[in-house]
Formats: C-alpha cells, sequence, structure tokens
C-alpha cells in the first residue's frame, strides 16, 4: 500500500506503474468493479495470441451490479491489423465502429479510456501519462500506444470485464471552473498530430472536438453552479474560442463536411450557448425543448447577423431587381403569393393586433404567458415580457414596473401584417399551386410561416432551417 501527495491521475498512474513488481498493469478506478474472471482471463489471452494489450468490453453504468453476467464460452477474439488499429482510432474518438458500439446489454469496447486494458508491464512503462493532463489524459495514452513505432500486438476480446460506475461527483459529472483549460490542454497536445492530418480518422477527431467544445458549454457555462450573468459567459467562451488551440480549429471549418462546418460555424459566431440554453429551460407550453434562449431571440439574432448588411423599412418587392441581384441566391420569408403578385389569387392569414401597458407594479401575473379561452374574453393571451429573460435587475431585486401585451386574433385583409397560414382544405390547394410556382424559382429560396404557408413553432424553424442549408449550400463555404 502506498501514499501519496495528489498531484493528478497522470501521475498517480505513473507512480503506480513505476512501483508494480508483477509482469502485467491493469488500470482500475477505486469506485469501478471486475467481472470475477478478468483476471485469469487476461492472463490467458495475453500468453494464448502472444498479445502485448488485450481489451475487454466495458459497460458504463450509474449503478452497482447486484448480481454478474454469466461468463461465456467461446468468447470471440480479434487481432489487430493496420487496417484494424485506424478504426480503432477512429472509434477512440468517435465511437463510430458498429462492431464496437454498446450491445443491447451495455456493453462495448471504450478505446479511449484505459479501463479494461491489460498490458505487459514494459509496455505501460513505454507510454506513461502525460503529468499536468486531468481531462482526457487516457485518450492520448490510448492514441500514443495505439500508433507506437513498436507496432504492438493488440486483441481485443469480446467478454465482459469492467463495470465503469458513474457518479455526480467524477471529474466529468460535475461542475468545475478549470474544465475549459484542463480540456483544452489535451485539444493543444492532440492538434499537433491529428490538426493537419485528413480521411477517416480526421473526421473521427472533429467528432470528438465537436463533444469537447459541448461538453464545455455545459459543464462550465450552462451549469447549474455558474451563477455569472450570461452575456459574461458568452464573452468569455468567445475569448476561449479565439485563442489556440480553438482559433484553428475554427479556422478549419471550411474543410469539413456541411454539417461539421455548421456547426463550428454557430460556436464561431457565439450562437451556441443560446441554441444549448433553450434546451436547459423549463418546458414550456408541452414541447420538450420549447422556451426562449437566455439572453433573448434579440441576441441570438444579432450573432447571426454579425457582418451582414441590414436594410429596415424596405420593401422587398419594392426593390425586387435591385436586391435580386446582389446575390446568386434569395432567401425570401415574405407571403408566398405576394411574392407572385398573387396572380393565382390570395391565400388567407390570420393577423394579431397587440395593446401593450406600462403597469406601476412589480408583477401582474407572476408568469410570461397566461392564454385565454373563454368566449367572454376579448384577447388571446397576455404576455408579461420581463418574465422571459429580464424578471429581476442585475442584483437580483424585482423590478418596479411590468409591461404587458394583450393579444387578440383577427381576421386579415390586404395592408394587414400576416402572422399565421389558414392551413384549410381551399387555402391548401392555391398554396400547392403557389408552390409548383416556387419550385421553379431556381434563385429564390422560400422559408418560414408565410413563405411555406405552414404553421411553425421556433424549434421547427431552426431545424428547417438546418435542413435547407445542408441541401442548398453543401460544397460551399458558409
Amino acid at each position: 500500500m502506498f501514499h501519496k501527495k495528489n498531484e493528478g491521475v497522470s501521475v498517480a498512474r505513473n507512480f503506480g506503474v513505476n512501483k508494480a513488481t508483477g509482469q502485467y498493469i491493469l488500470f482500475v478506478d477505486g469506485d469501478d468493479i471486475l467481472t470475477p474472471w478478468l483476471l485469469e482471463s487476461a492472463v490467458q489471452a495475453v500468453e494464448d495470441y502472444d498479445c502485448d494489450v488485450i481489451v475487454g468490453m466495458i459497460n458504463t453504468t450509474d449503478k452497482r451490479p447486484s448480481i454478474f453476467p454469466s461468463r461465456e464460452k467461446n468468447v470471440k477474439f480479434e487481432l489487430l491489423d493496420d487496417h484494424k488499429k485506424k478504426e480503432l482510432e477512429c472509434h477512440i474518438f468517435s465511437k463510430s465502429c458498429e462492431r464496437w458500439r454498446p450491445d443491447q446489454d451495455g456493453w462495448e469496447f471504450n478505446g479511449e479510456g484505459c479501463w479494461a486494458h491489460f498490458l505487459k508491464k514494459e509496455i505501460a512503462l513505454e507510454n506513461q501519462f502525460i503529468p499536468g493532463v486531468a481531462v482526457g489524459e487516457d485518450t492520448i495514452w490510448a492514441l500514443t500506444m495505439l500508433n507506437s513505432s513498436k507496432d504492438y500486438r493488440i486483441g481485443m476480446l469480446y467478454e465482459k470485464w469492467y463495470y465503469y460506475i458513474q457518479n455526480d461527483y467524477s471529474v466529468l459529472n460535475k461542475y468545475n471552473p478549470k474544465i475549459v483549460g484542463q480540456l483544452t490542454l489535451p485539444v493543444d497536445i492532440l492538434e499537433k498530430k491529428y490538426g493537419a492530418s485528413t480521411g477517416i480518422v480526421h473526421v473521427a477527431y472533429t467528432d470528438w472536438l465537436l463533444m469537447k467544445l459541448k461538453h464545455i458549454c455545459f459543464r462550465a457555462y450552462l451549469a447549474e453552479e455558474n451563477t455569472d450573468p450570461f452575456n459574461k459567459k458568452v464573452s468569455e467562451f468567445s475569448k476561449v474560442l479565439h485563442t489556440a488551440p480553438w482559433i484553428e480549429v475554427l479556422n478549419r471549418r471550411n474543410t469539413q463536411p456541411f454539417k461539421k462546418r455548421l456547426k463550428f460555424f454557430l460556436y464561431d459566431k457565439n450562437i451556441a450557448l443560446y441554441f444549448y440554453s433553450c434546451l436547459k429551460l423549463v418546458n414550456y407550453f408541452n414541447a420538450l425543448y420549447q422556451g426562449i434562449p437566455i439572453g433573448g431571440y434579440t441576441k441570438m439574432i444579432a450573432n447571426l447577423l454579425d457582418g451582414i448588411k441590414v436594410r429596415l423599412n424596405t420593401d422587398y418587392q419594392e426593390h425586387k431587381s435591385e436586391l435580386d441581384a446582389l446575390a446568386d441566391k434569395v432567401v425570401y420569408t415574405g407571403p408566398i403569393d405576394a411574392y407572385f403578385d398573387y396572380k393565382l389569387g390570395t391565400l388567407e392569414y390570420r393577423s394579431v393586433r397587440f395593446e401593450t401597458e406600462l403597469l406601476d407594479q412589480p408583477n401582474f401575473q407572476g408568469n410570461a404567458a397566461v392564454n385565454y379561452t373563454d368566449r367572454e374574453t376579448q384577447w388571446t393571451r397576455i404576455i408579461e415580457h420581463k418574465w422571459f429573460e429580464f424578471g429581476k435587475d442585475e442584483n437580483g431585486n424585482d423590478l418596479p414596473k411590468t409591461i404587458i401585451s394583450r393579444e387578440y386574433s383577427s381576421e386579415w385583409k390586404p395592408g394587414d401584417e400576416p402572422y399565421y397560414p389558414v392551413n384549410d382544405a381551399k387555402n391548401s390547394l392555391l398554396y400547392s399551386e403557389y408552390k409548383k410556382l416556387a419550385d421553379a424559382e431556381n434563385k429564390v429560396i422560400f422559408g418560414g410561416r408565410l413563405g411555406e404557408y405552414k404553421y411553425y413553432d421556433m424549434d421547427q424553424v431552426i431545424a428547417a432551417v438546418l435542413e435547407k442549408c445542408e441541401k442548398e449550400f453543401v460544397g460551399e463555404n458558409v
């Protein structure tokens, strides 16, 4: 039994390897569980197949097993040739190899960790962990061993070996104000090897980078323990992304497939935190992820329009020729029948009238929106704006006044602002005729409630936009 000053997990593992006196090394976290046959099976496999390293299957769970599964007979073994080592390299980054992913009982090969790896001591001595790397140290360790110039004989044994017990107190499951730096360090190390790489391994590495960015979002900036103002979180995250090594990662986005390029774009424009903050909000209406982004939609749209020239109070129809000449593609979100000058007839819409009032009281209804469905009430709902985002001042105190808006549904007539399509049989038939005309307009992309004559919630709008971007701009630099 050795007692050692806490200098991090990498130093502790190296210390254990250097002190070990046996022929083989197996890394085990203190709260994890081994199946009873692991050691017997591992030693036999190393000797039978003349391997330097044997990797077994792992089960990630938040519950300690009450009984072990039955030990299987005739266990499959797979020796990794160069092609399979390349597959494992991809799997370490993105868990992309189907035959090594979790089966119906949750057992898998998790090459990214050092768990369920049984190796000869001399291999462990040659491939030690990098001191000071507290997160991702085992990813670097596994990749270094896999790519060693000594070409180790590595085998995969399809046998249940190791229960990895997740808990709320592990490094990756708790808020840690240092997590940004701790995750940036392994990225900086791996960028030197994989940043300029190509092919399937680089694609998998990019998946890993995106997972780490998402992890930073949720475990650092969107964790409940982080009570900083949201604008400060966005500013700090932006600074991180525009320093090495993340700036190099973002600068390579145009070499990525479209979906990854788009994700990096959202990070680069400070939009990702707004989207992720939506997922953490309390359920609004009955949709699982519906809500208002922290900071509001204004902040999100402002980031989307960053660097883009915006004209206000400009009627597209009146300046159509001039505006169309500015670009190869036009995104039109106005009424589809208006675009074609109503030549097939006028679609019907519903409009909305708002009646806004400033009240000399801190709270009117205690909620952002209250719907009124009775026949006697003239308005359909009352919005109390402060509860969407800015219900309290910067010190957490109630604001002394509040603003409410009564919303009245109204019939639409030409000249009114159209809000909602009327998706009955008559209008749907007319829209289908307009859609034929729209499909023939190769330069114009029709979108939104009015452009597609379709009722959209915000989550559906965002999904539709991403789908259209992928369809229209694949292969373009965005």
